[in-house]
């Protein structure tokens, strides 16, 4: 009988063909040699399933799939079934991982008899830049089942001090920096939130995931490249309809805290991360590719959003740096066009200083 894989890697691509074969090769140079790569085809309409082909003939590690075009949340939910391995870990088909990140976090899940690991990443250019995601955590720490839920308000949102550094605020939440156990995943029958409704299908598979595990572990080495493409390509369509999905997700959010009965200061982070995710909003506008009247117009629909100004209202300023008090106050009065000028300026600034990294 053969032996069980440690870990399988899900693999979801959709016309990612120029991109796939590094990330392929990333996975199959892995030091932890004992895995299972399923790479599913969300009905590419490039050559991608050539390139799996060839890839498949060449290692046996990998599986193959395609099928009709649905999303990357139901690419995802499409591989489970076809899961093998002790563990399963994410890859999108265009980022890569280092040579070590598998075994180094499967170490960990063993070592600790953990649900769930988690590691830090770096967010990689088309120029061969990468810029490490440096968290304010510990190099290492494991949480027990008496102080997990420590880890899920992290995930939720900052509070107190915490809010000095806002932009960590998704730093905990993607699924492609973590492995998960599969009889964990199964047990709660996880599944990721179709991406038509809901902008963060990770947000929504976590959530549940650090709820319900008894131990998670989290390591702070950089293990996981996160390509960014030109920010510009993102188009005025897809923009605008941000604020829906966002609003979808705090609300599933809100309710599981309820359901969960957690203390106030769950509320508390989660009315934070809808606070700065206003900033977010108007810096994914202003980098979009729309014209000045349709970014102008998009500022004004995330100001009518109800769930955003009810959240300011409520919104403890402090621990935040006086730039981000200034910005989410004038956003709170309604200063829009001094609100477009703030973020157009922190656009500017972030380019300059991912430049000079």
């Amino acid at each position: 009988m053969a032996e069980q894989p440690c870990v399988s890697v899900i693999v979801a691509t959709y016309n990612l063909v120029q991109y796939l074969p590094r990330c392929l090769d990333s996975l199959i140079g892995q030091t932890l040699q004992n895995i299972e790569i399923i790479v599913v085809d969300d009905g590419s309409s490039d050559n991608t399933m050539q390139v799996l082909t060839e890839y498949a003939v060449r290692d046996s590690r990998i599986k193959a799939f395609q099928k009709p075009n649905g999303g990357s949340a139901s690419t995802k939910n499409f591989a489970h079934p076809y899961v093998t391995g002790e563990y399963i870990g994410y890859v999108d088909g265009d980022d890569w991982v280092e040579p070590q990140m598998f075994e180094r976090m499967y170490t960990e899940a063993k070592a600790e008899d953990a649900d769930v690991v988690g590691c830090s990443y770096y967010r990689s250019f088309e120029d061969g830049k990468k810029i490490p995601k440096n968290l304010d955590h510990e190099p290492r720490r494991v949480y027990n089942e008496q102080d997990s839920h420590e880890f899920l308000r992290m995930f939720i949102g900052p509070v107190g001090a915490e809010r000095k550094s806002p932009e960590f605020r998704d730093a905990y939440t993607m699924n492609w920096d973590k492995i998960y156990r599969t009889t964990f995943v199964r047990q709660y029958d996880f599944r990721f939130t179709d991406t038509s409704i809901c902008q963060a299908e990770d947000v929504a598979f976590n959530l549940p995931a650090l709820y319900y595990a008894r131990k998670i572990v989290f390591i702070n080495e950089h293990l996981y490249h996160y390509f960014k493409k030109n920010q510009s390509s993102q188009t005025g369509a897809g923009i605008t309809n941000f604020t829906a999905k966002w609003e979808w997700l705090y609300e599933y959010m809100h309710t599981r805290l309820c359901e969960w009965d957690l203390p106030d200061v769950f509320f508390e982070a989660l009315n934070t991360r809808i606070c700065t995710g206003v900033v977010v909003l108007g810096m994914n506008t202003i980098g979009s590719n729309m014209k000045f009247g349709e970014k102008y117009a998009n500022i004004k629909r995330i100001y009518a959003s109800q769930v955003h100004r009810q959240a300011l209202e409520k919104l403890n300023y402090k621990g935040f740096h006086l730039l981000w008090k200034i910005v989410l106050f004038c956003f709170a009065k309604g200063l829009l066009p001094v609100f477009y000028l703030q973020i157009k300026l922190i656009c500017l600034l972030k380019k300059l200083k991912d430049k000079i990294k």
